[in-house]
């Protein structure tokens, strides 16, 4: 059996406004993200702990997202920080990877979990808009 869920044109248009408004804000978190980083540095790091402790971790599901901390050197001197990352870019104590750091002080990290939710939000939301317009031009 089939069910077929009709919403009136006047409901289709706050949702798509409300879609829209939500594509923006989501386009504001990752251009305002990029900004704040713009002058930060790359470097290549070493994991010296990565951990989905709920200690740290109270407020969000840690299978989702974890901590990673890095050690690195800036100028012959050795800085060591943590940020969050996506669980499904888990890495290992001993890897490597190239990490950005502001360069005013080296133990502020790039936030790339924000950055990188913003931009799945933006693609959902902005699909979202896309058909709900597409369905309001056809009726």
């Amino acid at each position: 059996m089939e069910y077929i869920v009709y919403v009136d044109k006047k409901k289709r248009i706050i949702i798509a406004v409300i879609t829209i408004l939500a594509t923006l804000f989501s386009i504001g978190m990752v251009v305002s993200e990029k900004m704040k980083s713009a002058n930060y540095v790359s470097t290549n790091a070493t994991v010296v702990n990565a951990s989905n402790d709920l200690e740290y971790n109270s407020n969000i599901d840690g299978s989702w997202i974890y901590w990673v901390t890095y050690s690195f050197d800036v100028n012959g001197k050795s800085y060591t920080a943590t940020k969050q990352e996506f669980d499904i870019f888990q890495k290992k104590v001993g890897d490597t990877a190239y990490i950005r750091y502001d360069p005013n002080n080296p133990e502020i990290l790039e936030n790339t979990l924000l950055q990188n939710t913003g931009i799945v939000l933006t693609l959902f939301f902005g699909l979202i808009s896309v058909f709900l317009i597409s369905s309001l031009r056809k009726n």
